[in-house]
């Protein structure tokens, strides 16, 4: 029996073992000098020799008595669990426990997690916990088997640094399949498939080239076959989308919105685009000024700015409130040339040379000068393109550093490096500023970006994405061009309801119908609950005489000897608007939502 057969295994080692060790002290104390014999003894001491060479045997014996399918049933027996002190290595231990995982997995989790928490065998730990992961993600043969291997393996940590930076990159995109596979509509699943196949891709590339390359014999099989799942999967997905009568839903009503992620979606702005490519071009550029309302697409329009500029330019996108975070002028410097560095890589593959800290620390506007004349030395033949979105809340690096050491520094950039041009983005035109803003922003190119123009709104509403099946009778999409009157963040909103709204009828009868104009008006309480954070800031922005305003026009229609003042601002913030004498909501599906107030 196997406990017969370990225990003669034992009984050899022990024998052995101990007759070998005699034999060394014998030799070690007959054959060399009293001193030097004392010496060797207490190296072996140190070392624990005399316990390892049992040790060793013991394991050596196991191993060729233990068939692999029956290796759990000896983890308790193996000599890191009767010596927790071996310093020597012992071979074969990591087998044992990978070998142990596929029929007793927590019987090998918990060996792990002894040799970890109670052993100085961490290393061992490490390598086995590798193993086991390798062995799991080669036997996948099925996107079911890679899904499931986020839950089989969520025990190994994600941020080792002695792990392969490779095999954590799978482990992460195995995590990424599962998401897909998650979605809720076959079209959508496909949609979501497109990033852990663009990075598998990726780290097939990775791994035939630079430091990964040395995991390439062991990852490089693992990753072309779950390439090929995924491809082949992703056909059958294709189809499925093809066939059902569900529609798939698109749009996208939520944060700003990025070219690797919602592609084709973005629409219209191109005067926008060409207004600041022909400017920046010329021999001296203005600063821009690129303005509009909350939710009107600025991020969005920077964030695609790369593909709708020319590759003279590169533009360098620069989240103002991250830098806001922040009250000391050296973390400000550092947290500003960091976005640029992943702003220039991400639009143009460039790499930035790196900052001199000591110079960064001891004058940090000195040392981005200094950094600023690298990069221009290094890229002589293009311009940057410096877009500081949301720059309003510079005025709170202003108020806690007590100072316009920022804005002084923005305006010698200007004057100064005629490299680098300075576009800021924002909510508020320059007359809503503080004064001080006058100084820095003399001879601004105000931008406007306003709603949608029909024929774009169109585009959004029928053809967010190429190919996208025909869903609306014509009054529907007429409606929708009423309510929101081009609003983009409102037009993804309300038609990302109605195919909601239409997927609940398919489901059910199984037959596919257009939405109609009813089906727009049946949405709007929906709208106004998915997008209650987009309506509760509009309403908390304004004034409370401008609230006064705005409710009585949206119940009486009329406003009675309005204050001019507040009605300019309004009409200038392009929620009401003068129509044949009259004052009305430019969007009013915003009025719609202020008489559910006054309810």
């Amino acid at each position: 029996s196997a406990g017969v057969t370990v225990g003669v295994a034992f009984g050899v080692a022990t024998g052995l073992g101990a007759g070998v060790v005699g034999g060394v002290v014998v030799v070690v104390v007959e054959g060399i000098a009293p001193g030097i014999a004392l010496g060797v003894a207490s190296v072996l001491g140190i070392l624990r020799v005399y316990f390892w060479l049992p040790e060793l045997i013991w394991v050596l014996l196991l191993h060729l008595v233990t068939p692999p399918t029956q290796a759990a049933s000896v983890l308790r027996r193996l000599p890191p669990y009767f010596d927790q002190l071996i310093y020597l290595p012992l071979p074969f231990l990591d087998d044992f426990i990978i070998n142990a995982y596929p029929t007793n997995p927590s019987a090998a989790q918990n060996t792990i997690d002894y040799l970890i928490t109670f052993t100085n065998q961490q290393k061992v730990a490490l390598r086995t916990m590798a193993g086991i992961a390798i062995n799991t993600l080669s036997q996948c043969r099925y996107v079911t088997d890679i899904t499931s291997t986020v839950d089989n393996l969520h025990w190994i940590p994600r941020n080792s640094q002695d792990l392969s930076p490779a095999l954590l990159r799978l482990l992460d995109i195995a995590a990424s399949i599962r998401a897909a596979y998650d979605g809720t509509t076959p079209y959508r699943k496909v949609e979501l498939l497109g990033q852990p196949i663009t990075e598998l891709s990726k780290l097939k590339g990775d791994l035939a080239t630079g430091e990964l390359a040395k995991d390439a014999p062991l990852l490089g099989s693992i990753t072309n076959k779950w390439l090929q799942i995924l491809q082949d999967s992703r056909k059958t997905l294709e189809e499925e989308a093809a066939n059902s009568p569900e529609i798939p839903n698109v749009y996208l009503a939520g944060n700003a919105l990025l070219p690797k992620d919602a592609k084709e979606r973005f629409k219209g702005r191109q005067d926008i685009f060409r207004a600041i490519e022909d400017i920046s071009l010329a021999a001296q550029s203005p600063v821009f000024l690129l303005y509009g309302r909350r939710r009107s697409g600025k991020t969005s329009a920077l964030n695609y700015l790369p593909q709708k500029v020319g590759s003279d330019l590169i533009p360098l996108f620069v989240d103002v409130q991250n830098i806001a975070s922040f009250t000391s002028y050296e973390n400000i410097v550092n947290s500003l040339v960091k976005q640029i560095k992943s702003s220039a890589f991400t639009a143009r593959s460039l790499s930035l040379p790196h900052t001199n800290a000591d110079a960064i620390s001891q004058d940090p506007f000195a040392g981005l000068q200094e950094w600023m004349s690298l990069v221009e030395k290094k890229i002589s033949n293009k311009r940057f393109l410096l877009c500081l979105d949301e720059f309003e809340r510079l005025e709170e690096v202003i108020e806690s550093t007590n100072s316009r050491t920022l804005l002084n520094f923005l305006r010698h950039v200007m004057q100064h490096r005629p490299q680098w041009i300075l576009l800021f983005s924002g909510s508020h035109r320059l007359n809503e500023l503080q004064p001080y803003w006058s100084d820095c922003l003399i001879g601004t190119r105000t931008l406007h970006l306003t709603y949608l123009q029909k024929s774009e709104a169109k585009e959004l509403i029928q053809q967010p994405v190429t190919n996208f099946r025909d869903i609306y009778e014509p009054d529907a999409v007429e409606e929708i061009l009423a309510l929101t009157n081009g609003q983009p963040y409102l037009i993804q909103l309300i038609c990302s309801c109605i195919v909601d709204h239409l997927n609940r009828d398919i489901r059910q009868s199984q037959i596919f119908r257009k939405a109609t104009i009813q089906d727009v008006r049946d949405v709007v309480s929906t709208v106004f609950e998915q997008g209650e954070g987009y309506f509760v800031e509009f309403w908390q922005y304004l004034s409370e005489r401008e609230r006064i305003i705005l409710r009585t026009l949206a119940q009486q229609g009329t406003v009675d000897a309005p204050d001019q003042l507040i009605i300019n601002k309004l009409v200038q913030a392009e929620i009401i608007r003068q129509h044949k004498g009259n004052l009305e909501f430019q969007v009013p599906l915003i009025r719609s939502y202020i008489e559910t107030l006054v309810e």
